[in-house]
């Protein structure tokens, strides 16, 4: 999917790629939830067990249910910008951030207008 950094998508949709949670087929990943004192241990426990391999894309949040992935009573908005992909792409930090008019100036101010 395309997106206009100019026009800012709706709040309920689900950035995929653009969200740390979000992992693509085939990646490697830790669905424990631990948290580490650096990435040097989060690299070497990767490299000593076994991780789940996922075999479909998919949001991989340990917090619960993202409500942007699957819109229920009780879930929540777990996202989270991957920072680095909406750099890559032209896209600001706060793009798919939900909130007030601040927000579009923001992005109106990104973008030189």
């Amino acid at each position: 999917m395309s997106w206009n950094p100019r026009e800012k998508p709706p709040s309920d949709v689900c950035p995929k790629d653009f969200c740390f949670f979000w992992s693509k087929r085939g990646a490697r990943i830790d669905l424990a939830g631990r948290l580490f004192e650096s990435l040097e241990d989060a690299l070497e426990v990767l490299a000593t067990e076994t991780p789940v391999v996922r075999f479909s894309a998919g949001c991989r949040c340990v917090f619960g249910t993202c409500s942007r992935a699957v819109p229920a009573p009780g879930n929540r908005d777990w996202y989270e910008p991957h920072e680095p992909a909406l750099k890559k792409a032209g896209l600001p930090w706060f793009y798919f951030i939900p909130s007030a008019d601040k927000l579009v100036e923001d992005v109106a101010s990104f973008l030189g207008r």
